[in-house]
Order: C-alpha cells, then sequence, then structure tokens
C-alpha cells in the first residue's frame, strides 16, 4: 500500500509539472513569437474545448477497456510527441492544429488520475496536494530557464515531465484503479444519460463551471498582470511557486477542516474567497503585493480542487465515478475555461492584464449564486 502511494504521489507531482511548466508562459511564448492576444486565447481555450469532447469519449472508452494501463500509456505518449512539435509551428494555423491535437490526447489524463486516486482507497487530499507540489516546482523552474535558455524551454519540460509519469504509472498494479469495479460493475452503457438526470450532480457542476474556468485560465493570464504591473519572468515563476505551493497545506487539511464546518458549507467559504482575490488583483496591485498574496491561492484554490471532487463522488453511485469526473470535468473545467480563456485574450487586447480579473470576479459571484440557490450548501450523504 505503501509503495502504490508513493506511485501516485510521482503520478500527480509529475503531471502537474508537466502543465505547471507549459500553461503560465504558453501566453509569452505565443506573444513572443507574434501572435496578438485574441490568437492568444483562441489557442489557450482550444485545449479546453477539445477536452469537452475528448475527455468523457476517451474516459468512457478507458472504462469500458477495463481501467488499461495501455490506454493511458498512448494518451500520455501521443501528448508529449505532439507538444513538441510545437517548437516548429511559428504560424497560427499550424500551431492551433498541433495544439488542438495534443490535447485532444492530454485532456482525459488528470480527470482519469482523480477517478483512480478515489477508487484506490487512498485519502484524495493527501495524494492531490502533490499535484501542486508539481505545478509549483514546473512554473518555477520554466520561470528560471526561460529567462536564461528561451521560453520554448517549456514544451520539452512538459513532455519529459509526462515521460516521468509515465514510468510511476507502469509501477502501478492494475488491481489498484479496479478496487471499486470489483465490487459492483459499473454501468457501462447509458452512463451520462443517468448522471445528466442527477439533480444534485448536475447542479454542483454548473455552479463549479463558473469557478473552475477562472482558476484554469489564471494560469495563462497571471504573467501578463504581473508584467504590466513592472514584474520579471523569473518574478512570476516566484510568485507561482508561492502561490500553487501555498495550496498543498490547504489540500492537506481540507478533509479536516471539512469535518469541522462541513464539506458544503467550506466550498462556500473558499468560492467568497476566490472571488475576493480576482477582485483584488483587478486593481492591478503591483508586484510586491501580488506576490505577498500568494496564500489566497492556497485557501481557494487548495480546497476547491479537492472538496468539489469529492462533493461529485458523493453525488453518484460509486460504479459511476469514472463518468462522473470525466463528465464533470469536460463541463466544469473545459468549456468553462473556453470562456475565461477566449474572453480574456479579448479583454486583454481591448483593456488589460487586470480587466480580464474583474471579468473573473464576476464570473466566480455567479457561481456562488447557483451554488446557493441551487440548494448544495444541505448536507449531502454518500451514495453507496
Amino acid at each position: 500500500m505503501r509503495k502504490q502511494y508513493v506511485n501516485f504521489i510521482g503520478i500527480y507531482t509529475f503531471s502537474f509539472f508537466a502543465i505547471g511548466a507549459l500553461f503560465p508562459l504558453l501566453g509569452q511564448y505565443l506573444a513572443s513569437i507574434g501572435f496578438n492576444g485574441v490568437e492568444i486565447g483562441v489557442i489557450c481555450s482550444s485545449s479546453t474545448a477539445i477536452g469537452i469532447l475528448s475527455s468523457p469519449l476517451l474516459g468512457s472508452f478507458y472504462e469500458k477497456r477495463n481501467n488499461s494501463k495501455k490506454v493511458l500509456y498512448s494518451l500520455y505518449a501521443l501528448a508529449l510527441a505532439l507538444v513538441l512539435m510545437l517548437m516548429l509551428a511559428k504560424h497560427f494555423a499550424p500551431f492551433l492544429v498541433i495544439f488542438i491535437l495534443a490535447f485532444f490526447f492530454e485532456g482525459p489524463i488528470r480527470p482519469l488520475n482523480d477517478a483512480m486516486t478515489l477508487s484506490s482507497g487512498h485519502t484524495f487530499g493527501k495524494v492531490r496536494k502533490w499535484g501542486s507540489v508539481g505545478f509549483a516546482l514546473g512554473v518555477f523552474i520554466a520561470g528560471i530557464l526561460s529567462e536564461k535558455i528561451g521560453l520554448a524551454i517549456i514544451f520539452p519540460m512538459y513532455s519529459v515531465a509526462l515521460l516521468a509519469t509515465m514510468v510511476f504509472i507502469k509501477s502501478i498494479k492494475l488491481t489498484t484503479f479496479d478496487n471499486y469495479t470489483s465490487e459492483s460493475k459499473p454501468i457501462k452503457s447509458g452512463n451520462f444519460k443517468i448522471l445528466l438526470k442527477n439533480k444534485k450532480y448536475m447542479a454542483l457542476i454548473w455552479s463549479a463551471f463558473f469557478i473552475n474556468g477562472t482558476m484554469i485560465a489564471q494560469n495563462t493570464y497571471f504573467s501578463f498582470l504581473f508584467i504590466q504591473v513592472g514584474g520579471t519572468f523569473s518574478g512570476i515563476g516566484l510568485a507561482l511557486l508561492l502561490m500553487v505551493g501555498s495550496e498543498v497545506p490547504m489540500m492537506a487539511w481540507s478533509e479536516k477542516l471539512s469535518k469541522i464546518i462541513s464539506m458544503e458549507k467550506l466550498i462556500l467559504i473558499t468560492m467568497f474567497v476566490s472571488l475576493a482575490r480576482f477582485l483584488w488583483y483587478s486593481t492591478a496591485p503591483s508586484p510586491e503585493l501580488l506576490t505577498g498574496t500568494f496564500f489566497t491561492q492556497g485557501i481557494a484554490n487548495g480546497v476547491l480542487l479537492v472538496m468539489l471532487v469529492k462533493y461529485i463522488s458523493k453525488t453518484v453511485d460509486k460504479s459511476m465515478i469514472s463518468s462522473a469526473i470525466t463528465l464533470y470535468a469536460a463541463i466544469s473545467s473545459n468549456a468553462s475555461a473556453i470562456l475565461c480563456l477566449f474572453f480574456g485574450g479579448v479583454i486583454l487586447e481591448s483593456f488589460s492584464g487586470a480587466a480580464v480579473y474583474l471579468f473573473y470576479g464576476v464570473f466566480n459571484l455567479v457561481g456562488i449564486f447557483v451554488y446557493v440557490s441551487s440548494g448544495l450548501l444541505k448536507t449531502l450523504p454518500s451514495q453507496t
């Protein structure tokens, strides 16, 4: 069990190291090769747009193949190879095509990691925190290397990190993924129809829709805000290291906190923290103040990334966790991030990085309204 836990740590650390190295500086790389704000928004949002299709589709395929590691290997291998090819694309159209192909295969990776962790018997928050560690290290090291070597370094860093993730996946016993299927056979057909009729599940998805997209998109546009107010690339790396690093203790403590004030109330409180954080960013504070308030990301993201997934697992039968989480990721993360990334690019082009965060604050406010009005504050017993 201990060895399996270490393998899960490796999977989360390196898979999130990959996106930490790539996404926070991707916008800066695209700008450096001549892309404008709208083109950057289109490219960044396309990865999540294709995820709406690929996450449920490939997640269902993975489930039908009895959670085969071969499916995961294929997803990782295709994603890392295609991302390396992006280094050769210097014009908008070819870059966009390769980017979409890469993230068609990459999109389901993290939702499937979450589903496997939930089914493995490990405490989700304790495992998921290592994703934040990996992300923080990725963005910090990428920031330093980008100043010394060039922004193109983000692509090989991403691919090498995915390769390392595959090594840890190989070390996990297949039965780890099948713990829940050994107790009850999953409903292979009609899962999504059943989920769409689950009112509590769908209400949570739509509430999270107005929260998750802003958390994803801010990783792209924070660098523009930071540079706008006088920061540097290495400063971006340090700020994001502290911000994402602050998620680690909050993820570890989230389970205990949820027992004190209930998971449902804890989610609402941290939604308000997210709202306040983005409204604060919209005032264009100095680089020092942006860095100094790093802990607000830990409070908001660190709790929400764990508790929303835990809440999802409480609303559905355990035999449908893989389908539920991939659909949740497709709508609440990918579809939401499309809007946040695309309109973030449009707002950036017309106004400023600070204005992007005002939009994100308003988006969060809508999510809070949906959460409260849908009765999601009511404690829900776990599904069996």
